[in-house]
């Protein structure tokens, strides 16, 4: 009895161990079950990065403002107006800027009458005093006066002509600078008025009245040319265009040529520091395409990392594990692992240095 169930033990371990060597040899699962599979072929073709950015079509846009401080006179244009090139804009109230200018002008020609007044008493005052000198001199050769006398009033004459010439070097100093002054004002009342550079629309202005005070170079219009038109896109740096393989924008359904115009780091910075939103500029390089408007919406591309006639599977073909990157390989139908290395990535495709052959057929999970 017990031999007789010894033989049924040896027998069951038998077929259990029959039934585990089968299970081995049954080609491991590329996916779980359900999971629909395709198959693409290696082929060869460009291999890039594309990245886009919204954008948008906008007008060349120039700040108009005043090169000097003052209160404003007189506005003569509205947002949304269309101007011309030399109109005049905006002025402003110079009337204390007159009144000073005037002002000066009075205390410079008082001045002047005054030091040539006082040139004229310094030369009558200083020929007297050297003419008595002269008369004790010829008393000193008589014996009228000693040399002693002579000596003390050639001294008094040097220091009149030192003190006269002092003198007259202050008055001419302070001419001089009242001069100064009145040149500053006067250039200013040359620069209160702003006109318009070109023809163009007025598209923002600050709210300002008569009497509103404007600080000088302080924006108070923005003209827009209409028929300049770029590309105004979101923030892509500059080492980005800089290593780019090919940069363009696609306004219209139309894909065109640009160049990134040249940034301006203070206004970067500035920009930066208050907290607003950075953006890029990019001129077109052959003209807008025809029918190209002012406010329509673009997209521009960035192609980089571009590698020409690369050997390319889809993304999706890629496995891998702690060994390293593998594609399932089908050759006969049969499925076979294959390891390979890999190059350039893109969000599609990738670049196979080592593995694979043009034409191989793999499997890619959908």
């Amino acid at each position: 009895m017990k031999k007789a169930l010894a033989a049924l033990l040896i027998a069951a371990l038998t077929l259990m161990g029959c039934a585990l060597a089968e299970e081995a040899a049954v080609p491991e699962l590329i996916e779980p079950v359900g999971v629909r599979l395709d198959t693409a072929k290696v082929v060869r073709q460009d291999i890039y990065n594309m990245s886009y950015y919204d954008a948008a079509v906008v007008p060349y846009t120039e700040e108009l403002s005043f090169t000097v401080d003052g209160k404003i006179d007189t506005v003569t244009a509205l947002v949304g107006d269309v101007v011309k090139k030399g109109d005049v804009l905006a002025t402003l109230d110079q009337t204390d800027d007159e009144e000073q200018a005037e002002n000066l002008r009075q205390q410079i020609d008082y001045l002047e009458t005054e030091l040539a007044f006082a040139k004229r008493s310094d030369k009558l005052t200083l020929e007297s005093a050297q003419l008595e000198l002269e008369q004790l001199k010829a008393q000193a050769k008589s014996g009228g006066a000693t040399d002693a006398d002579v000596k003390l009033k050639q001294a008094d004459v040097d220091i009149l002509k030192l003190s006269q010439q002092q003198a007259r070097e202050s008055d001419e100093f302070a001419i001089a600078s009242l001069r100064r002054q009145l040149a500053s004002v006067e250039e200013k009342l040359g620069d209160n008025t702003i006109a318009a550079p070109f023809d163009g629309r007025i598209v923002y202005m600050q709210q300002v009245e008569k009497g509103t005070w404007m600080k000088a170079y302080d924006p108070l219009f923005y003209l827009a040319d209409d028929t300049r038109l770029s590309i105004d896109s979101a923030y892509i740096s500059a080492s980005v265009t800089s290593s780019a393989n090919e940069v363009y924008a696609r306004v219209n359904g139309v894909d065109c040529a640009i160049t990134a115009q040249e940034f301006n780091w203070r206004e970067y910075v500035t920009i930066a520091l208050s907290g607003g939103e950075l953006r890029s500029g990019f001129d077109f390089v052959d003209g807008a395409p025809e029918g190209t408007e002012s406010g329509m919406y673009a997209t521009v591309f960035v192609k980089s990392g571009l590698v020409e006639d690369a050997l390319v599977v889809p993304a999706n073909a890629i496995y891998t594990d702690e060994s390293g990157r593998y594609v399932y390989l089908i050759d006969g139908g049969t499925r076979t692992r294959q390891t390979v290395s890999t190059g350039r990535f893109t969000t599609t495709l990738v670049q196979i240095t080592d593995g694979l052959k043009e034409g191989d057929l793999v499997y890619v999970k959908e």
